[in-house]
């Protein structure tokens, strides 16, 4: 171990994360955040290391000197706990925000920028008949996010629920997103892939979310509201992925069918089945999911993650 500019250097690990960090120049701001700050949480053991290592040279120093480096090691401390600290709140906002159960917002469509397609309509991911809906109900859920991010902007009161003669399968509960775009540029995206709520009720939660309190984005303008376009994604439940290693996983992904969720200790994060069509490649689409968790981005093919998978019906105006 050695000390090269101020930097901690192991082996190659330097090189690796001067390349990491130019491939990243590409990637969109929040998955660098995650990266940075899980890159800190590793870096201070090391720092901690160095410095009880230091304390084992201090006792040879004379008394004088050893409570001049005792002062400074407090101070040193204090700004090695500080970034602690900081590292760990971003990374919970990411695992409450990005990740989790409760996917608050996840970005399972931001990591890249968003392109809709120019067809207007359900887009089928691999949802089977049972529980599918029609063109009509996928409209309506359209125009309840609308009424009621409108209503919201306007300072009004929560939408009615509607009448009786609604599908049943809005009270079902499922997983849904919602995920505003302008321009075919991600502007929110949140939703809950273990369902918590009413089908219809989570896309009215989710499109407040999507459009006011997605953390990456401030909340969403009377301005920017005319030129947003809605997409609802309607999930199935996951189901999790067995594989044997990385070549197995590769070959069991379906792109443009499967909704991918990584897990790996406290790091989490998902992709919507959307996203294929802006990463087609398996392994460009992994490296992204796993980055975007706060994990090394070939961190999928040593094996060691949790991998589920399931699909989505997607309505989009």
């Amino acid at each position: 171990m050695e000390t090269f500019y101020g930097t901690i250097k192991v082996g190659n690990s330097y090189l690796q994360g001067v390349t990491k960090m130019r491939d990243l120049c590409k990637t969109p701001p929040f998955e660098v955040c995650a990266y940075l700050s899980n890159l800190s949480v590793r870096l201070i053991p090391l720092i901690a290391g160095l410095k009880i290592f230091n304390i084992f040279l201090w006792l040879k120093s004379s008394p004088f000197l050893i409570l001049t480096k005792i002062e400074h090691f407090s101070k040193v401390s204090k700004k090695v706990w500080r970034l602690l600290l900081v590292s760990m709140l971003v990374q919970v906002a990411f695992l409450t925000g990005a990740n989790g159960d409760n996917i608050g917002p996840s970005t399972a469509e931001e990591g890249v920028l968003v392109s809709s397609p120019n067809e207007q309509g359900a887009k089928e991911r691999g949802m089977k008949d049972k529980g599918r809906l029609t063109e009509e109900e996928g409209k309506y859920l359209l125009s309840v996010a609308r009424k009621t991010i409108d209503r919201a902007l306007s300072g009004k009161e929560w939408p009615e629920k509607g009448g009786t003669d609604l599908s049943p399968l809005f009270d079902e509960q499922r997983g849904t997103f919602v995920t505003l775009t302008i321009g075919g540029n991600l502007r929110g995206c949140i939703g809950h892939i273990i369902p918590q709520e009413a089908l219809i009720e989570g896309v009215r939660i989710n499109a407040i979310n999507a459009a006011l309190k997605d953390p990456r984005f401030r909340p969403l303008s009377k301005n920017e509201w005319k030129r947003v376009k809605i997409e609802i994604s309607i999930l199935t439940e996951p189901k999790p992925l067995s594989y044997s290693d990385a070549d197995d996983l590769l070959k069991k992904l379906r792109p443009g069918i499967d909704g991918v969720i990584i897990k790996k200790g406290y790091h989490q994060s998902t992709f919507l089945p959307q996203v294929w069509d802006q990463l087609p490649r398996k392994e460009e689409f992994l490296n992204h999911l796993c980055l975007k968790a706060g994990l090394d981005g070939d961190e999928w093919k040593k094996g060691r993650i949790e991998v589920s998978t399931y699909q989505a019906q997607a309505f989009e105006e």
